[in-house]
């Protein structure tokens, strides 16, 4: 709070009439509330998710780069969201599969262009189709068939139980922009 607004708030406390301490309490919120309310309060400026979006991306050639401080956005109150993902929702129309993240293919890691953007799969798991389908058919000890493709034994099992599946991600998958997109002009 400001200075003059404390001296203010300590001057109608200590102008008060003597009261029995039962009742100070109750005054001293009561003169705080009629103080709190007379400070106007700062308006802050409503912006969509995507005038804040281009607010944080500066255009590069065709990258987009994400200027933030990370790669969140907030899109409502306490929803946060990916922008890689919010643009892609928003701006080319894609739905993107549990599992998956979008990465930039143009070498920039800050670019957030749907256009520049191919799904890749969560986690840390790099086995492919062909060798999850071989773990499935292997008759060998887990213990061998984690060795062979560097991976731990409880890995193994959960594949071949059927408790891990590997999500199927589109390979080469490539998002268009529905309508030529300008940014917002900065207010």
């Amino acid at each position: 709070m400001k200075k003059y607004i404390l001296r203010s708030m300590v001057r109608a406390i200590l102008d008060q009439p003597k009261v029995p301490k039962r009742y100070q309490s109750a005054m001293n919120a009561d003169i705080l509330k009629r103080l709190s309310d007379a400070v106007p309060r700062r308006q802050n400026k409503k912006r969509t998710p995507e005038e804040r979006f281009w607010r944080r991306v500066l255009q590069q050639d065709s990258c987009w780069l994400w200027r933030g401080r990370s790669l969140t956005i907030s899109t409502a109150p306490g929803v946060i969201s990916n922008t890689r993902r919010w643009a892609i929702e928003h701006f080319a129309g894609g739905v993107l599969p549990a599992g998956t993240s979008p990465r930039p293919i143009c070498g920039h890691d800050k670019c957030v262009n749907p256009e520049h953007q191919t799904l890749k799969r969560k986690g840390p798991s790099r086995l492919t189709e062909e060798q999850v389908a071989a773990i499935r058919s292997d008759t060998r000890p887990y213990p061998q068939i984690a060795k062979e493709h560097g991976i731990c034994r409880s890995y193994v099992s959960q594949i071949r139980t059927g408790k891990r599946c590997i999500p199927q991600s589109p390979a080469g998958l490539a998002f268009k922009l529905l309508t030529p997109v300008a940014p917002a002009p900065e207010v």
